[in-house]
C-alpha cells in the first residue's frame, strides 16, 4: 500500500479515539500523540516512509470540536463535519458555511440524514433519500456525503441491511460520492461491490476493534493455564466457568510472562489479525491498483 487513510473521532460520544488515544484522558493530549506518531512514523527515512497518509477528523462536532479542528489545520486532510443531530435545514447551513470557511484546509464531508430526530433525541434510521442527497451536495458543497444504507454504526444489529438499490440510487443522482458507515454488518463479497454502488469512502474502526478484541480473548483462553495459577484454574473449575476436562489437561502448565507481555498481544495476536482484516478490505476496496 502506498497510500492510505487514517480516520477517527474526537469528542464523538460512542466513541472519542482521540480521547482515547493515550491514558491520559484529555484531548489536546491525544492529538499530540497522535501528531507525534503520524510525524515520526511516516517521516522519508521511517518504517512507513513511502505510505502517503491521509488524515480524516470524522464526527467532527460543530460545537464540540473548534479547538480540534484548529490543532488540525495543516495536518489533517479531511473532516467529516457531523450535523446529524440537528434539522436538515440546520445541517444545511451550518455545513455550507463551514465549507466556505475551510476551501484550501480540509476535503468536507457531510452527514444528510438526522441521526437523532430534531428536537425529541429519538434515534431514526431510515434509508437516505436520494432527492434529499442530491439537495444536500447541492446547497452545502461538501466533496463527499455520508448516507444511511442500512448500516448507520449507530443502528442496532437487527436493524442492519445494506441497501444497495437505494445507494445506487444516489449515485446516479451525485456520482460516486458516498460514504458508508457501519460495515462490519457485511460480508466480504459485499465488499467487492461497493465501489460499483457509489461508494468512494467506508468507516471500518468496529471491525477492527472487534476482530483485534476477540483474537486477544481467544489467544487468553488458549493460554489460561499458562496465564493463571493452579489455585485460579480450581476455583473456575468449581464456579463451573471451565470444565473439569479443560482443568485436567491444564495440570502441569504453569503461567508464563511470555503471554501476558503487551509484546505478545500486540505483535503476535492483535496486529497479525488486524493487518489480515485491512488486507481484505483494501483489495476489496482496490487499494492494490495504488500499488507501485
Amino acid at each position: 500500500v502506498t497510500s492510505a487513510p487514517l480516520s477517527l473521532p474526537a469528542d464523538y460520544a460512542p466513541r472519542s479515539n482521540l480521547l482515547n488515544y493515550t491514558s491520559v484522558p484529555e484531548m489536546y493530549e491525544g492529538f499530540l500523540a497522535l501528531k507525534d506518531d503520524v510525524l515520526r512514523l511516516s517521516r522519508d527515512d521511517g518504517p512507513f516512509g513511502q505510505v502517503k497518509l491521509m488524515l480524516h477528523l470524522d464526527h467532527a462536532h460543530p460545537y464540540k470540536d473548534v479547538e480540534v479542528l484548529k490543532w488540525g489545520r495543516g495536518l489533517i486532510s479531511g473532516v467529516m463535519y457531523d450535523c446529524s443531530h440537528l434539522s436538515l435545514e440546520e445541517n444545511m447551513a451550518r455545513t455550507s458555511d463551514f465549507v466556505k470557511h475551510s476551501r484550501g484546509q480540509f476535503l468536507v464531508e457531510g452527514a444528510v440524514d438526522e441521526i437523532y430526530e430534531y428536537g425529541s433525541g429519538a434515534l431514526k434510521n431510515k434509508p437516505t433519500d436520494p432527492q434529499e442527497a442530491k439537495r444536500y451536495i447541492e446547497r452545502t458543497g461538501v466533496a463527499f456525503i455520508v448516507c444511511n444504507l442500512g448500516t448507520e454504526h449507530r443502528a442496532t444489529v437487527a436493524e442492519v441491511v445494506y441497501h444497495a438499490d437505494r445507494a445506487r440510487e444516489i449515485r446516479d443522482l451525485v456520482g460516486p460520492r458516498l460514504v458508508l458507515h457501519g460495515t462490519s454488518s457485511l460480508k466480504e463479497e459485499d465488499l467487492y461491490r461497493l465501489a460499483e454502488d457509489g461508494i468512494a469512502k467506508v468507516n471500518i474502526w468496529t471491525m477492527v476493534e472487534k476482530s483485534g478484541g476477540q483474537a486477544l480473548a481467544r489467544d487468553s483462553l488458549s493460554h489460561l493455564p499458562e496465564i493463571l495459577d493452579q489455585e485460579e484454574m480450581s476455583h473456575l473449575r468449581d464456579k463451573r466457568v471451565i470444565t473439569e476436562d479443560f482443568y485436567v489437561s491444564s495440570q502441569g502448565r504453569k503461567p508464563s510472562l511470555a503471554y501476558l507481555t503487551v509484546a505478545h498481544r500486540r505483535n503476535e495476536v492483535w496486529m497479525p489479525t488486524v493487518v489480515k482484516v485491512m488486507k481484505t478490505y483494501f483489495r476489496a476496496l482496490g487499494y492494490e491498483r495504488l500499488a507501485g
